[in-house]
């Protein structure tokens, strides 16, 4: 209908919003598989490193110019068995977070590494394995969040922007990605001094056997 209209057409704004309504329900719909881990991935064995640049190229222009990104990639590659899209996903969306929490600009720190959890680790979070993993972490120097706050950033639909700038799915979608890649996310965050997203994902040359589980994944 849009194609057939004249650009001067009274009735042209009113298919755009169908259109736009339609690309809203289309993402809620998608943001609300995510998180209930229900959403059909194809993982491969790919380089985190890798999608990590690819991304970095798609939100330099959406987190604006006065948001510096520095980038601390491990050296050599980093393995892991992934949907590719859905980790893109997860960076654009901490990332555009990110971007939120600095109005007045700031850094935004995006690093990979190789971990290994132990003992201590798994005893301090209580739902996690020992093991070597990929770690992602993602820091801004924005407003930052209280413990409250923190605690409630994976629910979906809560949000602490006003009224039409989020649907509070976000991070709910975020964690729904990493739960589907039986990797672990953790927050760390106060008021006034950034926010720090740690997301660890098992190593794709690493057999599973290898990884002992202690206690439930909480998370």
């Amino acid at each position: 209908m849009q194609m057939k209209m004249d650009e001067n057409d009274p009735l042209r704004p009113g298919a755009g919003s169908v259109l736009a309504s339609r690309e809203r329900t289309a993402d809620l719909t998608l943001g609300l598989l995510a998180f209930s881990r229900k959403q059909i991935i194809g993982p491969r064995h790919v380089d985190m490193n890798t999608i990590v640049r690819r991304v970095e190229t798609l939100i330099e222009p959406l987190i604006g110019e006065d948001i510096e990104i520095t980038r601390a990639l491990r050296g050599e590659p980093l393995p892991i068995k992934a949907d590719v899209g859905q980790i893109e996903q997860l960076l654009i969306n901490l990332a555009m977070n990110a971007r939120d929490a600095m109005p007045q600009g700031g850094k935004l720190i995006i690093e990979t590494r190789i971990v290994e959890l132990g003992i201590e680790y798994v005893r301090q979070h209580g739902y996690c394995m020992r093991g070597k993993f990929a770690r992602l972490t993602v820091m801004d120097t924005g407003t930052g969040m209280d413990k409250e706050t923190v605690k409630r950033v994976f629910e979906p639909f809560f949000t602490t922007k006003s009224p039409g700038k989020g649907t509070g799915l976000g991070l709910a979608i975020v964690d729904g990605i990493v739960k589907q890649h039986n990797g672990y996310i953790n927050v760390n965050s106060e008021p006034g001094a950034g926010t720090t997203v740690k997301i660890y994902l098992p190593l794709s040359e690493e057999p599973s056997s290898k990884h002992r589980r202690l206690t439930p994944p909480h998370r």
